[in-house]
């Protein structure tokens, strides 16, 4: 099972889920982006900001953007990241 069938609907992970810190971030983040929190097109707090909130190091913190970069949720636009426009669709569980 991959932290992506953890996830389930993209519910806040409680910190301390996964065994790799910057998974409990993008999850975070992920239900963030999702839950409408931030909009498509809205800028992100920068990655200063996203340390001192999740009292995480810079790697841990990039490793988080990075992840949602793959999944197409965050874009960089010079050097301020941004909520992607349009959202990528939820993934769905086939079996349901």
């Amino acid at each position: 099972m991959t932290y992506m069938d953890q996830l389930g609907s993209g519910d806040m992970a409680p910190r301390g889920q996964y065994d790799r810190p910057y998974l409990d971030i993008a999850a975070q983040l992920r239900a963030k982006i999702r839950g409408g929190r931030w909009q498509p097109g809205d800028r992100l707090p920068t990655l200063a900001q996203m340390q001192e909130e999740y009292d995480r190091s810079k790697n841990t913190v990039r490793g988080a953007i990075e992840q949602l970069r793959a999944e197409g949720l965050v874009v960089t636009r010079g050097k301020s990241l941004y909520v992607a426009n349009p959202l990528p669709a939820e993934a769905t569980d086939a079996s349901e």
